[in-house]
């Protein structure tokens, strides 16, 4: 009998047979497999407690979906690729795992929290996990690009946003490794930690960001930041600003919300050419008590 799944609005289960449709409720699990779950859940009209597991593929991370591949048998024998898609949101949880929020039903379900490990290729976020093929032993590696962009908002802070008007966003606690910065191409590294410590699973990995430092009169100081194909997007900073040499300007870096983000950025007299002059003085416009700006001096 074929047997083809649907998810249906409120994101219920829809199993659809040669003899009738049937939508259930209930809640949606990820296993250790990467494989969907969904566990039927008692109401007046189902029994409850039954389990479904899909052998499912992770093929797409939308901003506010998220997609599987499920292959079933036809009524030929042959093998029918369907697209399953969840609608949600994303966020991190504490132990900095992706976690996939499903869009609220009329009974919440616990997020959907992936055990893999991710990193940062060429600035963009992937998620990698490995998936045991049919009759097979050997695991085979997978890759789940999310496109979004980076924000440093506050120090031991990064976030990485996929939709800013639903906050559909990692912000994943991590330790700045490169406080101070110098030249015009930066280079920001973080180290954070990925899964509960002592637990198997635990990763600590770096996340290096790479772009250019540009100054504009609307943006103010920017590190452009290059993804792979995707176009560019600007990490913006505010600025408090030191002389320390004839030659050299140090610029403290804050979010654009004033926050502290733990970097220093030291650039030569060149890169400013002449644009110092309305840059110092728009940054010395919030400077605090006790920080130096020159706008005055023969810099």
């Amino acid at each position: 009998m074929k047997v083809v799944y649907k998810i249906s609005k409120g994101n219920r289960l829809t199993v659809v047979t040669d003899r009738e449709e049937v939508t259930l409720d209930g809640e949606w699990q990820l296993d250790k497999e990467n494989d969907l779950n969904f566990v039927i859940r008692k109401t007046k009209t189902q029994a409850g407690g039954e389990k479904l597991t899909l052998r499912t593929k992770l093929i797409k991370a939308g901003s506010n979906a998220l997609a599987f591949s499920l292959d079933t048998q036809g009524k030929s024998g042959t093998h029918q690729a369907q697209w399953l898609e969840l609608k949600g949101k994303w966020q991190a949880d504490k132990y900095n795992r992706l976690q996939f929020l499903i869009k609220e039903q009329v009974i919440k379900n616990r997020p959907l929290t992936f055990q893999g490990l991710w990193e940062v290729r060429q600035n963009t976020l992937v998620y990698t996990y490995k998936k045991s093929l049919s009759g097979v032993k050997l695991k085979q590696s997978h890759d789940l690009y999310f496109k979004g962009y980076w924000q440093i908002n506050q120090k031991n802070r990064l976030t990485y946003i996929l939709d800013s008007e639903n906050l559909s966003q990692f912000d994943f606690r991590a330790y700045l490794e490169t406080p101070n910065l110098i030249g015009k191409r930066g280079q920001i590294k973080y180290r954070l930690g990925i899964g509960a410590k002592g637990d198997k699973l635990f990763k600590v990995q770096i996340i290096s960001l790479y772009g250019v430092w540009k100054l504009n009169r609307k943006a103010g100081l920017s590190l452009v930041v290059d993804y792979a194909g995707a176009g560019t997007k600007a990490i913006d900073f505010g600025a408090f600003v030191w002389i320390n040499e004839k030659t050299k300007v140090t610029l403290g870096l804050v979010s654009k919300q004033g926050k502290d983000t733990g970097i220093s950025l030291t650039l030569n007299k060149s890169f400013f050419k002449t644009k110092a002059e309305w840059f110092l003085r728009a940054a010395s416009q919030a400077s605090r008590p006790g920080f130096e700006w020159g706008i005055n001096l023969p810099w």
